[in-house]
């Protein structure tokens, strides 16, 4: 059985290799109950992926529905979407209304419905496509959790609140209160009930890091009522972004404010302090003292005290032991500028050895096809194992993914990568990286040699 840890990660990388995928909208079009679809391997190992991570992970917290939270939708109209006994309890739909608007109708075990918006608010995939359970919706893509009354997110990657409209049950059908304006039909951000800054509440909580975990964190203290200082402290000159796009779409490190989750106005406007190039060197629990690196890019105290601290700086690229990692051709992806570096080297028509198949591996292995780059993936690199010596903790993969899910689910990615043109050595290790003035690449140790920039994946 495939662990669950791993799934969703499969869901998204399938949708990330296939340049064509399959997807149709049906108006008014019932949605099957998960598995009852034969679409393809991408949406079977979608729906596994979120009934793995459901069953094993969902932490739901109960959410007080007030008929006030959806006065929002005041000004729409009112539209039939069918008649009461075509909606069964237990399953959601997706209907069209109007030209290029959906919505998402659930309706629970019990009976109650609701209406949503149709589209997971971190990359926009349709939920019709995950699963319904517990007054909950899951996106199959990266596990995304709304809940269905609300539009609250309750985990996952999405900030942002999925919108909600009024549904009522009359005696010739359904209808659903839907606006007119459109900016009611997006996500919007989750900000209900956020506090705000005492001046009189001296406490201070220091969050370090400026990923997902620290910005979620940040918004969640407001959330549930904390007033006093936040100060979050990260080593990078960027807010916290979102870095899983960056191996989808290297060219989304040409404006990094793109993929801010959120901008300099909404920290501002809720008393979230933002300390960019900020390098905590040693966190003192004793005596709560937070000590910062000296720099010329800012002015912030050496030391600063707090009275709650989270450390949520997340981890650098794992890196191989080879000779030849650190030749100028040589590239790690972690952050914008990795991502901006990889980009103006990587040229149409260049020959390029992407070393690790991992997830993040496969996903810059496409986009670098999208690019007109030709991509040779190694499938295997040695590691430092808990000594600190180079070992060999992989086997010998023949196929993409063979140790984490299966020989015959790896052949298949074996076989998409083929159809793409990216060709695949599996079964070895990289013994060293070239860079010399009239040859560079890479050579395996099954002896063959492979020419071309290398990415470096540890993924």
């Amino acid at each position: 059985m495939l662990s669950h840890r791993f799934l969703p990660q499969c869901s998204r990388l399938l949708s990330a290799i296939n340049a064509t995928g399959r997807h149709r909208t049906i108006p008014a079009e019932r949605v099957p109950k998960p598995g009852r679809s034969a679409s393809g391997v991408a949406l079977a190992l979608s729906t596994l992926s979120v009934a793995a991570a459901t069953v094993h992970n969902l932490a739901r917290k109960d959410v007080y529905c007030d008929e006030k939270e959806h006065e929002f939708t005041k000004g729409g109209e009112w539209v039939k979407l069918g008649g009461n006994d075509e909606f069964e309890n237990g399953e959601m739909y997706e209907m069209q209304v109007g030209e290029n608007r959906k919505i998402l109708i659930t309706r629970t075990k019990d009976g109650r419905l609701y209406c949503t918006g149709a589209l997971c608010s971190h990359y926009g995939f349709p939920l019709k496509k995950g699963i319904f359970l517990n007054d909950t919706v899951v996106c199959p893509l990266h596990d995304a959790t709304f809940d269905i009354k609300t539009g609250e997110p309750l985990r996952g990657p999405g900030l942002d609140a999925i919108p909600t409209y009024k549904i009522e049950v009359r005696d010739d059908g359904v209808y659903a209160d839907l606006p007119k304006k459109s900016d009611l039909w997006i996500a919007k951000e989750n900000v209900q009930g956020m506090a705000k800054r005492d001046p009189g509440d001296k406490r201070v909580y220091i969050i370090v890091g400026g990923g997902a975990a620290a910005a979620t964190a940040a918004e969640s203290l407001r959330q549930n009522g904390y007033t006093g200082r936040i100060i979050m402290m990260t080593r990078e000159r960027h807010l916290p972004y979102d870095r899983p796009v960056l191996s989808k779409k290297l060219d989304a490190a040409d404006d990094p404010s793109k993929l801010y989750l959120r901008d300099r106005e909404f920290y501002a406007k809720h008393d979230i302090e933002v300390w960019t190039d900020t390098l905590v060197t040693k966190v003192d629990a004793e005596h709560r003292i937070v000590e910062i690196q000296p720099s010329e890019s800012h002015n912030h105290p050496s030391e600063v005290t707090y009275d709650k601290c989270l450390w949520a700086a997340g981890s650098d690229a794992r890196k191989a032991y080879i000779p030849g990692l650190n030749a100028k051709n040589v590239f790690c992806l972690r952050t914008p500028d990795d991502a901006h570096a990889i980009t103006e080297y990587a040229e149409a028509g260049q020959r390029v050895v992407l070393v690790g198949s991992g997830f993040i591996g496969m996903e810059m292995a496409s986009a670098l096809v999208s690019m007109g780059v030709d991509v040779t993936v190694v499938g295997r690199v040695r590691r430092p194992g808990f000594s600190g010596r180079p070992c060999s903790r992989l086997g010998r993969e023949t196929v993409p993914f063979q140790r984490v899910l299966g020989k015959k689910v790896g052949a298949y990615f074996a076989h998409m990568l083929a159809e793409r043109h990216i060709q695949f050595i599996g079964g070895t290790t990289v013994k060293l990286l070239r860079s010399e003035a009239m040859e560079h690449g890479c050579r395996c140790s099954c002896g063959e040699s492979n020419p071309g920039p290398c990415l470096d994946d540890l993924s």
